[in-house]
């Protein structure tokens, strides 16, 4: 069997923003049309696609975070700018 890492990206990115519960992975129709022309293909399961799941939430909030950061030391060096001249 062949696990395509594209795919499950894919299988998490269509999951998340559809709201859709992860066991749908389990479904006979959706399993057929995912699979057709892919015989070697092997689909997570929902355990994997939950995993996967909150892999990249961890891995969002990290980069949302550091955004964060970065934003407001840049805020405060801006606000300190318009300040500068009142303090003179």
């Amino acid at each position: 069997m062949l696990i395509d890492c594209s795919f499950s990206v894919h299988v998490v990115k269509w999951v998340t923003e559809n709201n859709c519960p992860v066991n749908i992975i389990n479904d006979r129709e959706l399993r057929k049309m995912l699979t057709v022309g892919r015989s070697r293909i092997e689909l997570p399961s929902p355990t994997t696609i939950s995993r996967d799941i909150k892999a990249c939430f961890c891995v969002s909030r990290d980069h949302i975070t550091k955004l964060l950061r970065v934003r407001s030391h840049v805020d405060v060096f801006l606000l300190t700018l318009e300040l500068t001249p009142y303090c003179l």
